[in-house]
This record gives structure tokens, sequence and C-alpha cells, in this order.
């Protein structure tokens, strides 16, 4: 029996301890012209650790019409950190596949490929992760046209990765799709519409070749849904727009991640009753927050998340861990908007109050809030001048692809007090845009003390000049580790390149267009991923392709 490719996917929805999860879609198909019934429709895999000569035995799983034809299947008991190969596809049969497996011939060479590494189960092991959010591909004219520009953005993760610039996750923290692309011209309101929409969005060649080799950890913002969801929701929306939303969300981005267990049969089990998890990968700790479905905008005071997730990221930041602690808020925690903050956690000053007091009461380091929604990237810390050993970091990615314009500094309140509810006094700290044709800072970070410490030192900015730098990730002799700002030029010969035996020298003749700043730290290293529209190849390892836009790249590791 020969195997069909996946129409979508293959995703992989987790690398979670000793298993991993493949998400894929097979198709539709009636039984006759005169039933809608579907045949079924059955799924097939099989992995191996790369370099082995055979295959395990092949997985059968349904590819589910209650689910627009899409399927999950785990492989457990792998070694951690170990580079595995699988192939994947369906096929329609009029027998039982799931029964008599074992007695079915497969031809796999039309199925679809991938290669996956495992998680690290060591506490320490350094994580290099990107993350990133909004991808608008503006359909129109039903669909029959849309802007694929929006791929390239993966194209240029693929290219650093196959070059050796590793990525051990990708998290796409929201907006991976826009149902509401023409606002109140044409949104999505069916279930049709919404997977057809999906269906579009991840088939898309080099986002589906991402999917296919690198694990991916989803949640939704607003634009799932429609702008600012519930905020201007009618009463008929709750009963017709939003099931059909949501039951599309689950089918593409919600299935067979860490939010579901697996039984004894290696089976996904359960009806999850809320959209937030965690997962762990070697010395990170991650909690994927949902900032939009749980809002009760009539309480008093409003709340942007139920009590029990806000509870439970209480109890997960003060487990005790040692880890670094990532939180992925759709929603920036700061800086915030000067028009837009109802919408973010400035409009929930009690909640967001709540989450840095903990931080502060427990004394618990390494909190790092990975953001999107605004479409431009900046990094801040909050710090509390009655506590010198509070701090918590935001990191805010720009969009995947976004085809308007872009914010603009003076929208942001980049200073001062950090305004919450209660008796909490937080300041704005190290606050550093991405904005077009402004000088470009110099960050970096030490490890210093006893336990160390995080400390980012703002240095000083770039001029036209010369900046000599020793190596993307080597450490300097003062035990401090430096990075060369990544830049793009109004024109290529706007730099200049020379060569020593000690580094590389870069020479600005004229006025830079800076990417972002790239700081590292001992504990907890961050480095962006470059958004070049001509590149320029300072350092072809740590280059990018042509992309549009900022996005955000960080390696994480405990000294």
């Amino acid at each position: 029996m020969k195997l069909s490719p996946l129409t979508v996917g293959p995703i992989i929805r987790g690398a979670i301890g000793d298993s991993i999860r493949l998400w894929g879609r097979g198709e539709y198909q009636a039984t006759s012209k005169h039933s809608p019934e579907p045949k079924r429709c059955v799924g097939v895999a099989r992995i191996r650790q790369k370099g082995e000569k055979s295959f395990g035995q092949p997985t059968f799983f349904k590819m589910n019409p209650n689910f627009d034809m899409t399927g999950v299947v785990v492989f457990s008991g792998l070694e951690s950190e170990t580079l595995y190969e699988y192939q994947m596809g369906w096929c329609f049969s009029v027998q039982d596949l799931l029964e008599k497996k074992s007695k079915v011939s497969l031809n796999w060479d039309a199925a679809s490929r991938g290669t996956v590494t495992t998680a690290s189960t060591q506490s320490t092991q350094p994580r290099s992760f990107i993350f990133g959010s909004c991808r608008n591909l503006l359909l129109l004219f039903g669909r029959a046209w849309y802007d694929n520009r929006g791929d390239k953005t993966f194209r240029s993760m693929l290219n650093q990765i196959e070059a050796g610039d590793g990525c051990d996750a990708v998290l796409m923290i929201g907006d991976q799709i826009y149902a509401d692309d023409l606002n109140y011209l044409k949104m999505d309101d069916t279930l049709d519409q919404f997977n057809t929409r999906y269906r579009l969005a991840f088939s898309q060649p080099h986002i589906q070749r991402l999917m296919a080799n690198v694990p991916t950890y989803m949640t939704l913002d607003d634009h799932e849904i429609e702008d600012n969801w519930p905020a201007k929701a009618e009463p008929k929306d709750w009963v017709t727009k939003y099931p059909a939303a949501m039951h599309s969300y689950m089918t593409y981005q919600m299935s067979g991640n860490p939010l579901f267990t697996v039984n004894a049969q290696n089976k996904l089990e359960g009806v999850p009753e809320k959209l937030w998890y965690v997962f762990t990968d070697g010395c990170c700790d991650v909690f994927v927050m949902d900032t939009r479905t749980e809002r009760n905008l009539e309480s008093e005071p409003k709340e942007l998340v139920s009590r029990e997730q806000l509870q439970a990221l209480k109890d997960w930041l003060n487990d005790g861990s040692g880890k670094v602690k990532l939180v992925a808020s759709p929603i920036p925690l700061f800086p915030d908007h000067k028009t837009e903050s109802p919408d973010k956690w400035g409009g929930f000053l009690e909640q967001r109050g709540e989450v840095l007091n903990h931080i502060r009461e427990y004394h618990i380091p390494r909190v790092v809030f990975l953001s999107g929604d605004i479409h431009c990237s900046m990094t801040a810390e909050v710090v509390s001048p009655s506590d010198p050993t509070f701090k918590v970091i935001s990191i805010i990615s720009s969009a995947f692809f976004w085809p308007y314009s872009h914010p603009k500094p003076s929208m942001f309140n980049l200073e001062g007090t950090l305004p919450t509810a209660g008796d909490g006094d937080y300041t704005l700290a190290n606050v550093a845009l991405s904005m077009p044709w402004t000088t470009l800072p110099v960050s970096v970070l030490t490890w210093r003390g006893s336990p160390p410490k995080c400390m980012l030192e703002k240095g000083n900015t770039f001029e036209p000049g010369n900046i000599r730098f020793k190596g993307m990730l080597k450490k300097a002799a003062s035990g401090v580790l430096w990075l060369l700002p990544d830049l793009r030029a109004r024109r290529l010969g706007a730099l200049r390149r020379s060569r020593s035996r000690t580094g590389s020298t870069l020479r600005a003749s004229k006025r830079l267009r800076p990417c972002w700043t790239n700081f590292f730290e001992h504990s907890l290293s961050l480095m962006s991923v470059p958004v070049l529209k001509h590149l320029w190849p300072m350092n072809r390892k740590y280059s990018t392709g042509p992309l549009n836009t900022n996005l955000r790249k960080f390696l994480v590791s405990i000294s």
C-alpha cells in the first residue's frame, strides 16, 4: 500500500522527556457522491536514530474527521538529546489498519519526512529557542490571493539552523493566523473558514519544513478569533464565531502539545479544560500562558487570566527547580503601550502587581517574560528601588510578518515607574528598542557575585566608526561576554570589513539601520535573530537571509 504525503505537516508538537509527538493531516474524501461520510483515513509513522540502517515498526493512528482529518502519533522510550529521523504518511483504507497493521505492506517513497532532536533531561544543559508571533497573510479575493512574504521569515530560520546555528524549539506565541485580516469587511466565523485559513498558513513550504524538524509550541492571542477579543464580542459571537475558532485552534495549534497526557497504550487522552501548559527542556522551565480566553472584563477588578492559572503560574515560579523561568505571555508584561494598554497587562494592574510582588517576595531569580503582539522588538527590565536583588526581564519579538507600518518609540512608556495596584515600587530600566534609523545601544551582560547574579550593563551607543569583536560565543579575557550588534545598512557599501588575528573590525561610513542588540550572559544568554533586507555576511554562521522584521532568538544557559 502506497502512503501519501501529509497535506499539512508534519509538525513536531513536543519533544518532552523521552518522547516526541508528531501531528499531521490527511485528506477528506466522501465515501460516495450521495453520502458526505468520510472515507477511513489512517496515518502511519515510523522512526529511527539518525544513522541506523532500518526503521522501527510502523505506528498507525487515526486521522479524525472531527478534527479536519488530523491526528497525532507518540513515540516514547527515546534517548534524550539524540537526533532521530522519521517518516509519516497516510492512506485511505477499507480495512481496519489499526487492527491489521502487522499484515500490511507499505510503500514509503512519497511519505513526508523530518528529523528531530529529543529534549535534554539535564537541568544545566543550555538551550536555544526562537520565538515570535503575528503572521498576517492578508488573504484576499476569497483566499485566491495571499501575501506569501510571511514564509520568508521561516526560510531564514532554516538557513541558520542548517548552517549549524542550532535551535532546540520554536515558540509561536499568538496570532499564528489573522482570522480578521480585513477587519470588519470579512471576518471568519465558520469552522470551515478557520480550518481553511490554518491549512494555508501551515502548509507553506518554509514553515512546513521548519515545523517538521524543530519542536514547535504554540498559544493563541486575539486574531485567532478577532481583534482585541473579547472586548468587542457580541452575544451571538459567543455561540457562533468563538466555538468555531476554538475548535479550529485546538485542531491546528493545541493537538498533541504538552497539555495532553499519554496513557499506557502510548495514546493521547483527556479533554483539556484549560489552554495554558508547561514543559521543561534542559536548563529551562517554560510556562505557556493563555492571556486571551480566560478574561473577565465584567469583574472588579478586571481579570486577565483565571485565578486558577494565576495561582498555577505563581506555584510554578516558586517550585525551587533552580532553572531559568521563561513565561510565554502573548501580550507584553511591560513596557506599556500608551493607547492600547487596556488590552495588555497594563489594563490589569492588580494581576500584574500580584505576579511581580510574588517574584519579589520569594526572591525568584532568572524570570524572563517572552511576548509579541505589538509588532516591534524591544527588551526591558523591571527593578525595585527598595530591593536591589529584584529583577524581571521582558523580551518582545516583532511580527513574523506584518505588512503595515510598525510602532514608534513615542507610542510606549519607556521610563519611570511601572504602574501596579497596591504598594509595589517598580521602575523600568535598560529599555532598548529596535526602531529604524536610531543609534544602536551595545549591551553587555556579566555574571558576578556568589551566588552569581544577572548584571545588564548598558554600554555606549553605536556611532559611525570602528567596533571590534572577538567571536560570537567566546569569552573575553575579563570574563564578560561581548557581542556585536547586528546591523543592516541602507546599502551594502555602507559597511567595510577587515580582518585581523584578534577579531574583525567593521567600519560604518554611512548611517546604519539597526536590527537588534545582541547580549549574552553566563547564566542567561540572549541572542536575536537579525532581520536583514539585504544580507551582509559579518559572520556567516550568525547571519540571516532575506526577512522583513526583527525576530528574537536566544540561548539560555546556567553557569
